[in-house]
């Protein structure tokens, strides 16, 4: 019995799973889907069942057996019975029953037929889901993107490929073929391929029955996109023509000249309103005789047109009339008209038709009449003129040339390009001017000029015309006319000349006398920088007197240390005063030079508020220092930068009362694409009025009022200063109110170390201790304690 169990379950196509996982199929599975080992083992139960076998429906998992649609590797259809079951160990099995005599190679010879011929679009679909599972290419053709293969479509519903399916009156078709059992036929289809692609279908629906039930519907396709468009085109055309008719209709009833259509007997056919309006007695039916009942046409000499020279007459004979100008006296009043007239035959070239047109040209001839006149005037003004002045038509002929400078050329030729052949042009630069950049060519194309100055060489002389040209364009914007205006210039330039020459003249004279002053000028910075630095040896020598009694005469009476004192601090302002205008000499002879190294100017900046604090407290003035930068590193000058920031420092405690306080602040900010340092002194001092601050930076600029005489200065302190941070590439601003203190703010651009070894611990070594104490007894030598 166990054997005859798996005999039958070998015969059986089946698959198995574990935790969603397919661990086996049949060797029956295989043959019926066509697919191989390594396409469904190790795969997702969803995966093969869905993607590859495209079965769908939640029923399917049930228990129960189903019968529905599968597809082999090979897009074949089968229809098959579909039970998943459950094994006591937790293993699940799906069995697929194929339903004999029912696949599609197995369909009658005129199906096959159908399907292979490919001349109409062939579809069988499932019943009641309406899936599609076999067709023909001619079917795929006529699908929209991007269902246009049976990979795409099979195992679809038709709502999938055929948008707005669902609800609509083509589903009810479908509905009542599967329902009724009888054929349905779906007219002029709708369908967008893709893009802007449309095409139109007629379609069959077919049932087909097996064991008395509707089992598939069979759809065969045809387009009908031509004949559709056809139709649409032949009643476009037919709308087109109604509305071209009376449109035509409509044009010819509005239009303001006089519009009449004859028969080929001579009878009114169609009158305009104008028509009407000038012939009152105008009507449907009415002879020509009759129409020009009440008038009388005359030509240019006075002389009347007899009746059969009319335009009327004339075309009822076949003759074609264009712009006849006449004439036409009525009891009221003469009009002068120019008419047209045509002739039309039909296919056996017999006169069928003669239409009639003519206007009101009264006016128009009135104004050219009042044109010729203004036309005279203005020639009778412009050869009066003394301007020169031309009018080029569109071909660049001249249509009115008066130039008196190129008299002889301008009567000789009437060609733009000729005239200026015979005379030579130069822009103010000395430069020929080509034909193309002459003034009326260039107004020809549309260029509009003013008041260029052109020199012209004739016969040897030379003069200047300033040009301007204008072009003159008719209501469409077609060029009409060029005009050029030029006048003599050549008096003024020339007296231009003289005067520019006398200008050059005065001019080099002024720069000769401003070298002679340059000249006296590095003569004095060259006097005073020998003077300066003459002042110098004897006071490094007075200088050295005075420490040579400080260390060995320390027994000194107290009032000779203070004489001592006094002398030591008065040398020291010497030598700031020395060293400043030497400084002043060398930056304004460009001689001055940078010793840069790379510096922890947080470390410099704190060091030197340290040294001057004893002078600040004595002074009884609170310096702070602040800044939330640890160690900044720069490449830049140390001593100029020490002596900018004494020199400050120097200027707040001089100017600082007792018991207030000076703020060291540094912090580094973004200034544009730049990185800088800032060194901002602010101190509670006398502050400086608004109208001294834009010359506190000038040399000996100071402020005079009586608070500031009470600390002595020379006023060149801060120029120098000025010119140190110009010099290392920074800048200082000043804020500062009067009566409430002043803010210094130094900006250094932050340039990156060199490399090299650094100079960091110089900047706390011995000696650049005592030099920052001797550079701060100098720089700070104007405090008085």
């Amino acid at each position: 019995m166990l054997k005859e169990q798996e005999a039958h379950e070998a015969r059986r196509s089946y698959i198995v799973e574990e935790n969603g996982i397919v661990t086996y199929a049949s060797d029956f599975f295989y043959e019926t889907t066509k697919f191989h080992f390594h396409e469904i083992v190790g795969k997702s139960t969803e995966f093969i069942l869905h993607d590859l076998l495209r079965i769908h429906g939640n029923q399917l998992y049930d228990g129960e057996k189903t019968e529905t649609y599968l597809f082999t590797k090979f897009l074949e259809a089968r229809k098959v019975n579909f039970q998943r079951i459950a094994r006591e160990d937790g293993v699940l099995c799906y069995y697929i029953e194929e339903v004999q005599g029912w696949r599609m190679e197995q369909n009658s010879q005129y199906v096959k037929r159908l399907l292979l011929d490919n001349v109409k679009g062939v579809g069988f679909f499932t019943v009641p889901d309406f899936m599609l599972y076999e067709t023909n290419q001619h079917f795929l053709d006529h699908l929209p993107n991007p269902f246009n293969s049976k990979d795409a479509v099979y195992g679809r519903m038709i709502s999938e490929f055929f948008p707005g399916f669902d609800g609509s009156e083509e589903e009810e078709a479908w509905m009542e073929a599967a329902a009724k059992n009888h054929t349905c036929y779906v007219r002029e289809k709708k369908s967008v391929l893709g893009g802007d692609e449309i095409c139109f279908l007629d379609y069959t629906l077919t049932p087909i029955e097996k064991s008395g039930q509707v089992e598939s519907i069979l759809l065969v396709m045809e387009d009908v996109t031509e004949r559709v468009l056809n139709r649409k085109r032949v009643a476009a055309q037919a709308s087109m023509i109604r509305q071209q008719n009376e449109l035509l209709e409509a044009v010819i009833e509005n239009l303001n000249d006089v519009i009449i259509i004859y028969d080929g007997q001579g009878r009114v056919l169609l009158s305009n309103a104008e028509s009407r309006r000038v012939y009152p007695h105008v009507y449907l039916d009415v002879p020509v005789d009759e129409v020009h009942t009440g008038y009388k046409c005359f030509d240019f000499e006075n002389q009347e047109i007899p009746r059969e020279n009319l335009p009327a007459f004339r075309v009822l004979k076949g003759e074609r009339i264009k712009n006849m100008v006449m004439k036409v006296k009525s009891k009221e009043k003469v009009s002068i008209v120019e008419a047209n007239a045509v002739p039309v035959y039909n296919s056996d070239n017999q006169l069928i038709a003669a239409i009639i047109s003519h206007h009101d040209i009264t006016q128009m001839k009135e104004f050219e009449e009042k044109l010729y006149q203004h036309k005279e005037l203005l020639e009778i003004i412009l050869d009066n003129s003394y301007d020169n002045i031309s009018v080029v038509d569109r071909h660049g002929n001249y249509i009115y040339n008066k130039n008196n400078i190129v008299k002889e050329a301008a009567e000789k030729f009437t060609d733009v390009n000729e005239v200026f052949r015979a005379v030579e042009y130069y822009d103010i630069d000395g430069n020929e001017i080509p034909l193309e950049r002459m003034v009326p060519n260039r107004v020809k194309n549309g260029e509009r000029i003013k008041d260029e100055l052109v020199v012209v060489k004739v016969s040897g002389e030379e003069y200047y015309l300033l040009y301007s040209g204008t072009p003159i364009y008719d209501d469409k914007g077609n060029f009409l006319y060029g005009i050029g205006y030029s006048r003599n210039f050549s008096e003024i330039v020339k007296s231009q000349n003289a005067l520019k020459d006398a200008q050059e003249k005065l001019l080099k004279s002024e720069q000769e006398k401003n070298d002679v002053l340059t000249e006296s000028l590095n003569l004095k910075d060259e006097f005073l920088y020998l003077i300066t630095h003459e002042f110098r040896t004897p006071l490094t020598v007075i200088k050295s007197a005075i420490q040579t009694m400080e260390l060995k005469y320390r027994d000194m009476p107290d009032k000779a240390v203070r004489y001592l004192k006094t002398i030591k601090q008065n040398v020291n302002r010497q030598i700031r005063l020395v060293n400043n205008l030497l400084d002043i000499t060398r930056i304004s002879s460009g001689n001055i030079k940078l010793n840069n190294g790379n510096y922890d100017i947080v470390f410099l900046t704190k060091s030197i508020v340290e040294s001057i604090q004893s002078i600040a407290q004595q002074k009884k003035i609170k310096v702070t220092f602040s800044t939330e930068l640890k160690r900044k590193v720069i490449c830049f000058d140390e001593e100029k930068f020490e002596r900018i920031l004494l020199n400050l420092l120097s200027n707040s405690i001089k100017f600082t009362r007792p018991g207030k306080t000076i703020q060291v602040v540094l912090y580094a900010k973004k200034l544009g694409n730049k990185r800088m340092v800032c060194i901002g002194v602010q101190d509670e001092g006398i502050g400086i009025p608004k109208e001294k601050q834009s010359c506190i930076f000038e040399r000996f600029g100071q402020v005079n009022n009586c608070e500031s005489r009470e600390a002595e200065g020379t006023g060149i302190g801060l120029h120098l200063v000025k010119l140190f941070v110009t010099v290392m590439g920074g800048d200082i601003s000043l804020e500062s109110e009067e009566g409430v203190g002043s803010t210094f703010t130094v900006m250094f651009p932050e340039i990156k170390p060199m490399n090299g070894p650094s100079a960091l611990e110089k900047t706390s070594s011995i000696e650049s201790v005592n030099k920052l104490i001797q550079m701060e007894a100098v720089e700070l030598s104007d405090i008085y304690l």
